[in-house]
C-alpha cells in the first residue's frame, strides 16, 4: 500500500476509533416518556361552596353527587348534576380555598401516567400587585374529566404570580 494513502486515511481511522470508544456499550435504551393523558375541562370558576383548600379524585356516582352539591350550594337552585360514566372516566377536582379577593384561577396543565401513579400538574395563578381584582371573596376551583384509572393520583401544585404590568 502506498504510504501516502495511509497518511490520507489517518484522520478517518482516528474518527472511527474515537466513535468506537465513546459509543455506549451494553447500556439499556432510554426509557419511553410517560404517556400524557388527554382530559376535558368539566368546570372551573371563582366562586363555590368549598372554602377549604383540597384536591379530590372522584371515582363513583355517590361522591360525585356530594361534591357537586357542596360546590354549587351557593346557587339557588343548584344546577343538575352532569352525568359521568365512572366505568370509563374519573373526575379530578381541585379547590384553592377561600381567598380575600378575586383574580385567582387554576388550571390543570397536564396529566401523566407513570408506572406507579397518575401525576396531575395543577397551576395556581395568584394576581400580582398590578392586577385588577374584585373585592369579593372567592373560592377558585377546577374540575377535569379524565379516563378512568386505578392508579393512585399525585398532585404537583405550581403557584405562579401573575404579572399584569403590560
Amino acid at each position: 500500500m502506498n504510504p501516502w494513502m495511509l497518511v490520507a486515511m489517518l484522520p478517518m481511522l482516528a474518527w472511527a476509533g474515537l466513535n468506537a470508544l465513546t459509543a455506549p456499550i451494553g447500556l439499556p435504551p432510554a426509557p419511553e416518556p410517560a404517556p400524557v393523558i388527554t382530559f376535558e375541562v368539566l368546570a372551573h370558576g371563582a366562586y363555590s361552596g368549598v372554602t377549604l383548600e383540597q384536591t379530590q379524585v372522584v371515582r363513583d356516582q355517590s361522591t360525585w353527587q356530594s361534591l357537586w352539591q357542596e360546590t354549587y350550594r351557593i346557587l339557588v337552585p343548584i344546577p343538575p348534576v352532569p352525568s359521568v360514566d365512572f366505568a370509563q372516566h374519573m373526575v379530578l377536582a381541585a379547590f384553592w380555598g377561600e381567598k380575600t379577593s378575586g383574580g385567582y384561577n387554576m388550571t390543570i396543565e397536564k396529566i401523566i401516567d407513570e408506572p406507579e401513579n397518575r401525576r396531575v400538574t395543577l397551576i395556581r395563578n395568584k394576581p400580582g400587585k398590578n392586577c385588577l381584582r374584585t373585592m369579593a371573596m372567592s373560592q377558585p376551583f377546577y374540575w377535569a374529566l379524565a379516563p378512568a384509572s386505578a392508579l393512585p393520583v399525585t398532585w404537583n401544585v405550581e403557584d405562579r404570580l401573575l404579572d399584569c404590568t403590560e
